[in-house]
């Protein structure tokens, strides 16, 4: 199936939900569709538009929260790599002096061990 054809598809399924989550909402009966709107009551076919408009407002804005939530998480991540990274630095400086003897002797070693190409075995 072609991306466009997906999309299309999910974005139809979205909106098909949408409807009958706005029309059960209303008690599924043509006779019961009401929506209190600054304390007047609308009725019939405009009630199912203000309660479809509504779960499409929550929605979009459940996706917005997720983005923003999502993009604090991100920098969050990025800024508890950064520390990690700043920390096994700290470290590495820290144990330098302790292994720049063995780091010497291995030099001597490979130095020693070189065949007369140059490579080392």
């Amino acid at each position: 199936m072609k991306t466009i054809n997906r999309t299309m598809l999910i974005a139809f399924g979205t909106l098909c939900i949408l409807t009958v989550i706005a029309l059960f909402s209303m008690h599924g009966s043509p006779d019961n569709w009401q929506v209190m709107v600054d304390g007047e009551t609308i009725t019939g076919v405009p009630a199912a538009g203000f309660a479809f408009g509504g779960a499409i407002v929550g929605l979009s804005i459940a996706f917005l929260a997720l983005v923003l939530v999502g993009l604090i998480l991100a920098g969050v991540s990025i800024f508890v790599m950064l520390l990690l990274a700043a920390v096994l630095i700290a470290v590495v400086a820290m144990l330098s002096p302790l292994l720049l003897p063995l780091l010497l002797v291995f030099g001597l070693v490979l130095l020693f061990k070189r065949n007369k190409s140059g490579q080392t075995v």
